[in-house]
């Protein structure tokens, strides 16, 4: 008489069954009519306990004669997908294609990764890795470089040059290396002389390299006037040894109306 084996009572015992079984969280989740967040639960309390145990089976021949070897050992559960699905720390079910668009869509809306762990309870360390892979995409994404090169001509006005390049990425259309050095050029270029403009007009900005035209009697640098040697120096003082800055010319005309002014 043959003996069946008994078949588990409670769902916890089945699950085990089905899991040394070698069947799959979704197949079982399905058979007894469960969650599989359940399943992952009981699956990562049986690997805790050391009960998970499958057979490894080795055949042997040597030309006359089969030798089958049966071992016990642990049911290994490698991580797959670049471990997406869950481990020993984490009683969580692997993350579905619908979870990984909303862990980068969170990324997309400036959350990090623990904000997105409070709100949505994905597993931490998924979330900080898929972060740090989510700012390194971004920081080499050519569309954002383009995006955020393009942004800085609506500062620059009347450059018509550029003004064809502008409305085909505006357009949604990838420029070429070509046309993306030659905004580079073009804004290097309106940068420059609007630096020029700026350290021309601003004297307190300091320029290495470049001297600037000092009043003769406060000795301030004064705006306007910049020389990048000495000779220029020396020529400039020649021809204005007793320059006075507007300052120092006020005070020096009303020390001179005071000083012509009748005494009494």
């Amino acid at each position: 008489m043959t003996h069946l084996p008994t078949k588990p009572k409670t769902k916890s015992e089945r699950i085990k069954h089905f899991l040394r079984a070698g069947w799959s969280p979704v197949k079982i989740a399905k058979e007894l009519d469960t969650t599989i967040d359940y399943v992952y639960k009981e699956k990562g309390k049986f690997k805790r306990q050391g009960l998970l145990i499958t057979q490894q089976t080795l055949k042997i021949t040597d030309g006359r004669n089969d030798i089958t070897v049966i071992k016990d050992q642990p049911v290994s559960d490698p991580l797959q997908g670049d471990q997406i699905y869950g481990n020993l720390d984490y009683n969580v079910p692997p993350l579905e294609q619908k979870d990984i668009k909303s862990l980068y869509s969170c990324f997309e809306k400036n959350m990090n990764a623990s904000e997105v762990i409070a709100e949505h309870g994905f597993r931490p360390d998924i979330s900080e890795r898929e972060y740090r892979r989510f700012l390194t995409i971004k920081s080499r994404d050519p569309v954002e470089f383009q995006k955020r090169l393009i942004s800085k001509f609506s500062e620059v006005q009347n450059e018509t040059e550029i003004q064809p390049l502008v409305d085909k990425a505006s357009q949604g259309l990838s420029l070429t290396n070509s046309e993306l050095l030659s905004i580079v050029d073009i804004y290097a270029q309106v940068f420059a002389l609007g630096y020029v403009r700026k350290v021309v007009s601003n004297p307190s900005l300091s320029v290495p390299g470049v001297g600037r035209l000092l009043c003769s009697f406060c000795q301030l640098p004064q705006p306007g006037v910049l020389f990048g040697n000495s000779v220029a120096a020396d020529f400039l003082v020649s021809r204005a040894p007793r320059y006075a800055c507007p300052r120092c010319q006020d005070i020096e005309s009303v020390v001179s109306q005071e000083y012509k002014r009748p005494k009494s």
